[in-house]
């Protein structure tokens, strides 16, 4: 094996150790160092200066004179004293003052009701005059000749003095459907035959919402409504409370006075005061419920019609009692 020309290198001189005891990479020759040939002398080589351009050499000079003007204001002594706590002997003492204070005791409540200290209250004194006597006035009238809220056709008469030529009525309609609507419409003769011939079965008042046919739910109509539209043979009474003779048009608002009179007549010769449907029959576009409500807000209030079954304010509102 050939051995490494590293090996045949003569060691004298690679290593000196000097009077002080330190080594060195280099031998001294003429008072020179100078390099052994193996390893390089760096160690007493400086660093050649380095070229400064003229930014950097204007930015030392501001550096310089920001320097000497912070110097100058004593800037960074100011900066030192207000990191220091400051702690006045007026402060202290205040401190140690609050902290050996003895706290303050709290104030009982004390109660000041007169009837807690005995004392009797003063009776109060009701007043005489003005919106208390209004107020009597009011409630005097409102009760009416016999002292009560309500009163009887009969007395609401003899009250307002009021004088009308009145229709006796125990509250009955007894009558039925028209007889040209009858004939107009194929109605039976009777309620027993229309019922029994038109389907029959038990009476409920509980609506069939089966029977409603879906024409008559896609027009949104309510399910009275609706179902009520079912019932012109079988059950006329359900059907003209909402709904008129077919191929008339329903009136609203206010009553004429030939339907005011033809009411009347109604009422004298078949009763008043239930089965609406069948009463309205005889009223040509009017429906059930409107016969109803024109019988409590201006028959009965006019004592038109005396039923035992409604009561009249003293302003003439009809209330029905039964």
């Amino acid at each position: 094996m050939p051995r490494s020309p590293l090996l045949h290198l003569p060691l004298q001189g690679v290593c000196k150790r000097t009077s002080t005891g330190t080594a060195t990479d280099a031998r001294t020759k003429s008072g020179e160092t100078v390099s052994n040939g193996l390893f390089p002398d760096v160690t007493s080589a400086a660093p050649a200066p380095r070229a400064v351009n003229q930014y950097e050499q204007e930015r030392l000079e501001r550096m310089q004179r920001n320097a000497a003007k912070l110097q100058q204001l004593a800037v960074q002594q100011r900066l030192i004293d207000l990191q220091e706590p400051v702690t006045s002997a007026t402060d202290t003492s205040k401190s140690q003052q609050r902290r050996s204070k003895a706290p303050a005791q709290r104030r009982q409540a004390v109660r000041t009701s007169a009837r807690v200290r005995g004392i009797a209250a003063e009776p109060i004194q009701p007043e005489t005059t003005g919106a208390a006597d209004a107020t009597d006035t009011i409630q005097s009238e409102e009760a009416g000749p016999s002292g009560r809220d309500m009163m009887s056709q009969q007395e609401y008469m003899q009250y307002t003095g009021m004088q009308a030529d009145s229709i006796a009525s125990d509250g009955h309609f007894t009558g039925w459907v028209n007889a040209a609507v009858c004939q107009q419409c194929g109605i039976a003769n009777n309620a027993s035959d229309a019922w029994s011939q038109n389907g029959g079965g038990k009476f409920s008042f509980k609506i069939d919402k089966s029977a409603i046919p879906a024409s008559l739910k896609a027009q949104g109509w309510s399910n009275a409504r609706a179902f009520s539209a079912t019932q012109l043979k079988q059950n006329p009474n359900t059907f003209f409370y909402r709904n008129v003779v077919p191929g008339e048009v329903q009136a609203f608002g206010d009553w004429s006075e030939d339907e005011h009179k033809l009411f009347l007549d109604t009422a004298k010769k078949y009763g008043v005061g239930d089965k609406w449907g069948l009463f309205a029959s005889y009223i040509p576009q009017r429906v059930g419920y409107q016969c109803s409500a024109y019988y409590r807000d201006v028959i009965v209030p006019a004592c038109l019609v005396l039923d035992a079954r409604f009561k009249l304010s003293a302003q003439g509102k009809a209330v029905f009692q039964n």
